[in-house]
């Protein structure tokens, strides 16, 4: 496999480092926007404000344990809490506030002898001998950035071999799903207009501004699923099933975990509502998906799975 074949070339360029993030409820630290500081240590540390939360992080170590799962260790907890201890002089956070949590890890460019915080987030693009580009490193939010350089990249090896010219990458050039507006300066007033829309299905305001924020120009297509479910006889809450719908129908949502941590950020952002409701979401969703009962189970018990592992944050003393 070219996989095999290409090991040996690219071996040890990556370095894992983790990041862990905490949540609390806002009131216990009531940011009103985003800020970062400087840790005792000289890293840096984001507080942001989110849906009635308060989230604080990220750690930055390295990291050698299992890559699909990686852990929330009582010392990643710890740090976070006395470095915004510190900074706060007058708010106390103890582990018993932290609601929930998330870690995850960062593909950087191994460069000798530095440090977690000191290596550069930067992606890098290999190119081995037999003509394989390689790209790694850089963030999440310039991912389709790194892509436009693999495939102009591609265009380019193209033409010098075949004198072939190729379109290259045309991504910039197509918005993310919800970002349909004339221009960004249009977004407040599209969600005054919103507002004003949800306000006429019996929507309140502050609920209304959440959807905004999470879906963007799509949640026009919640409110049609409000409309068209509001004479549907279930005990879940009319703007929950809208987004159940709206995720299996244009989200490729297929489990309950999909739709509660990768979907909406509900378990994380929404703790007390998914433990109120979570058998009746996996009732809906199998109302709507056909699962049998051998595929509900195994959801149920994925959920129940990241549940647990939060819940440990606050016995893991």
């Amino acid at each position: 496999e070219l996989a095999n074949i290409e090991s040996k070339k690219t071996e040890n360029k990556l370095l894992i480092t983790k990041g862990v993030h905490l949540v609390v409820d806002w009131k216990k630290l009531p940011v009103k926007q985003s800020l970062y500081f400087d840790t005792y240590d000289k890293r840096m540390l984001f507080v942001i404000p989110r849906e009635g939360k308060t989230y604080i992080g990220t750690t930055d170590t390295f990291y050698k344990g299992e890559l699909t799962n990686p852990d929330i260790t009582k010392e990643d907890r710890n740090y976070i809490l006395k470095c915004v201890n510190d900074f706060f002089a007058t708010n106390t956070l103890n582990i018993s506030d932290t609601q929930s949590a998330w870690a995850g890890l960062r593909p950087l460019i191994s460069k000798l002898g530095k440090g977690p915080s000191e290596i550069s987030r930067k992606d890098e693009m290999f190119e081995s001998e037999s003509g394989m580009l390689t790209i790694a490193g850089g963030k999440l939010t310039g991912y389709r950035k790194m892509a436009q350089r693999v495939v102009d990249r591609i265009g380019e090896k193209i033409y010098q071999q075949n004198k072939k010219h190729i379109s290259g990458c045309v991504t910039q050039n197509i918005s993310l799903s919800g970002g349909k507006f004339n221009s960004p300066l249009n977004f407040s007033d599209f969600i005054k207009d919103q507002t004003i829309q949800g306000a006429s299905l019996g929507l309140p305001a502050e609920e209304v501004e959440t959807l905004i924020y999470r879906y963007g120009s799509n949640v026009i297509e919640i409110f049609k699923n409000v409309t068209l479910l509001k004479n549907e006889k279930n005990e879940l809450p009319i703007l929950l099933r809208a987004q159940i719908v709206y995720a299996t129908q244009h989200e490729m949502c297929f489990t309950v975990s999909d739709f509660l941590i990768r979907r909406t950020g509900s378990l994380y952002f929404n703790i007390e509502m998914v433990k109120q409701y979570k058998s009746s979401i996996s009732l809906y969703m199998q109302s709507l998906l056909s699962w049998n009962n051998e595929l509900m189970n195994k959801f149920e018990l994925e959920l129940e799975k990241a549940l647990n592992e939060i819940e440990m944050l606050n016995t893991n003393v």
